[in-house]
């Protein structure tokens, strides 16, 4: 997972998924969003920031379940988002696992409307900034994985303004992977 999540590495196309960046404050903050954590170079890492909405919903078919003898299917995903400087430099991160247990319906409501997922991770509010996006299946051990830059705006905007006119909102089409 760690050489899928790299900036500027090949997209791994285990897992599709579509993302939906945008931002979720109108205003930019002091401190990191919860969960987020800051890279080991401090002096790249420094406020205001601006929180982004990241909402993924990927392709079910993608994905493992083990079923157990209690009818029980069990599944483990991870999602991360990294924020890279046009250096390369990882600048913030964040990373959420998930612990599937479904029913037989559980997985047919799955299989019938997608894996939704989503996160929150703070940007420096001035720079040039990408963001990697990774899912990982660790019971499959597959990968998906997308790359979009985001282009920071000079005044403060409410997300559904920003949804519509600027050029960081992104709804974007790719694989998912995420990090071991």
């Amino acid at each position: 997972m760690r050489s899928a999540m790299m900036r500027g590495s090949p997209d791994p196309t285990q897992i599709i998924f579509k993302a939906r960046v945008l931002p979720a404050a109108s205003i930019t903050e002091d401190s990191l969003a919860t969960g987020n954590f800051a890279g080991s170079d401090p002096k790249l890492t420094r406020g205001p920031y601006r929180r982004y909405q990241i909402d993924l919903a990927a392709d079910p078919r993608a994905f493992r379940f083990r079923l157990t003898s209690d009818g029980v299917y069990h599944g483990t995903i991870q999602l991360r988002t990294y924020v890279y400087n046009q250096d390369g430099e990882l600048i913030i991160s964040t990373s959420s696992t998930t612990e599937a247990k479904l029913t037989a319906a559980g997985i047919s409501r799955l299989y019938n409307g997608g894996v939704p997922f989503s996160q929150q991770i703070s940007v420096p509010d001035k720079g040039t900034y990408y963001l990697r996006i990774g899912i990982h299946d660790l019971t499959s051990d597959s990968m998906g994985s997308v790359e979009i830059p985001v282009a920071l705006h000079k005044k403060s905007r409410s997300a559904s303004t920003a949804s519509a006119t600027c050029p960081e909102t992104r709804f974007t089409d790719g694989p998912a992977v995420a990090p071991k």
